[in-house]
């Protein structure tokens, strides 16, 4: 299920506390799935248009669907009825600057480095809060053991985001883009060289040479 990224279609009663969390990550690669497909076929003016209606049909499509007996896994953590957090920022991604002046804090130097922490951090937080609060000795949830838990759990869970990029998805990212570079040398090398033209001769589809046109640049 983890794998395969369907764990949001699976009740989460019935996995490992520790990773219920990971039902968002499952459904934001289902919808990364398909919005390209949708990016290609939308004409670029009406992408913003399309995003704003997702994010406004979705509660409207979810609550429609809860007259209905559907499974909770499917009502609350279903792809097509969970689709407003993507679908926002599917449509910062569309919009400019001018076109949303709030956006222009996205492009602070501070959260672009954040972001490549992001995963990490989420993926890691609910592990490193469990082991902070074990480490304290106390699961009882008072005011007390749950700040020292924040304290301590966030600029660990940072450390641990540091640690999963450097060693875990930086090289992975960069040994997909040595496979990129080696297949399209390969399919290069596949396709044979191409040809040259001289400027004084081309070369039509049977391969018999033409003699070159005289173009009139004048005005």
């Amino acid at each position: 299920m983890y794998l395969l990224y369907l764990s949001n279609w699976r009740d989460v009663t019935l996995q490992p506390v520790l990773l219920w969390h990971f039902w968002s990550l499952a459904l934001e690669q289902q919808y990364y799935l398909v919005w390209p497909l949708v990016v290609w076929i939308t004409p670029p003016k009406r992408l913003k248009y399309l995003c704003a209606a997702m994010i406004f049909a979705d509660p409207i499509a979810r609550w429609v669907a809860s007259f209905y007996t559907l499974a909770p896994s499917v009502l609350f953590r279903g792809t097509i009825f969970h689709l407003t957090p993507v679908a926002i920022g599917s449509f910062l991604a569309a919009v400019t600057t001018r076109q949303f002046p709030p956006i222009a804090f996205l492009r602070a130097k501070w959260l672009q480095s954040w972001g490549q922490y992001s995963y990490g951090a989420y993926v890691w937080h609910p592990i490193v809060l469990a082991a902070t609060v074990r480490c304290i000795g106390s699961t009882a949830p008072s005011w007390q053991s749950m700040s020292i838990s924040l304290l301590v759990g966030m600029p660990a869970t940072y450390v641990a985001a540091r640690l999963s990029w450097s060693f875990v998805e930086s090289p992975m990212s960069q040994a997909k883009e040595r496979v990129t570079a080696w297949r399209s040398k390969r399919c290069s090398a596949a396709a044979g060289p191409t040809p040259v033209l001289s400027e004084s001769s081309s070369i039509d589809f049977r391969g018999q040479h033409l003699a070159p046109e005289r173009v009139d640049v004048s005005i």
